[in-house]
């Protein structure tokens, strides 16, 4: 895995991955038609993450950012939110942002 080879980074998966993976719940419109749902599935993950100690998300869907990261935020938790193009741009070229 790409990120596997990035120095510093150590990979945890969530308990739903994979085949099994939960949505942000923001995706297809779902977060304009229906924030709170967007906001109690984004907040379900969150939860996901820190009881497994995830440190950072790194998602490829900018629904996902931006979801996790209101979570997030709205619940004053310390979980960062990356998108997977930000952490390689940054590991290739010695930006120290992550």
């Amino acid at each position: 895995m790409l990120l596997a080879s990035i120095p510093g980074i150590e990979l945890k998966e969530m308990i739903r991955n994979g085949m099994n993976t939960m949505c942000c719940g923001a995706g297809a419109g779902v977060a304009e038609a229906y924030p709170e749902y967007t906001q109690d599935v984004a907040n379900h993950r969150v939860d996901e993450a820190e009881d497994v100690g995830i440190e950072a998300l790194v998602v490829s869907c900018p629904y996902c950012k931006d979801a996790f990261k209101k979570a997030a935020e709205k619940g004053s938790r310390p979980i960062k939110c990356f998108d997977i193009t930000q952490v390689l741009y940054e590991s290739i070229h010695g930006k120290g942002g992550l």
